[in-house]
């Protein structure tokens, strides 16, 4: 058994306010079991007197889709690290790994360098 806050209650109850009379928001819910994660779809009927909802528990897929970014970021960083460290080491004179990072104004693209001073040189 799970339990809403008076927040979570009202985004529902908003749901079932929309103009198309369809809805679909994700809510985090801590049960007797310990947190979970459930998707609830609310839809009108067409007279706007019946309202239905389905109630789906995502936990796992949000848990899988967290674990796939948390190692594709390790491995973006152990990636990192190995090219950084080969030229460190003089096997290679340059590096350069480009990646996504979220932001608060969506995805943005950064680009790593690591190269030796003679490297760096013949572009001054």
């Amino acid at each position: 058994m799970g339990y809403l806050t008076l927040d979570q209650h009202a985004t529902i109850t908003e749901a079932n306010l929309a103009a198309d009379g369809h809805h679909v928001c994700e809510i985090d819910l801590q049960a007797e079991s310990g947190p979970r994660s459930v998707q609830i779809e609310v839809v009108r009927s067409a007279d706007g007197q019946e309202c239905r909802a389905v109630l789906e528990d995502i936990s796992e897929r949000k848990a899988q889709a967290l674990a796939l970014r948390e190692s594709t970021a390790f491995a973006r960083a152990a990636r990192a690290a190995a090219g950084i460290r080969s030229v460190i080491d003089g096997s290679c004179e340059y590096f350069s790994l480009e990646y996504p990072c979220d932001g608060v104004l969506g995805p943005r693209w950064f680009k790593k360098l690591a190269q030796t001073e003679d490297e760096l040189a013949r572009f001054k």
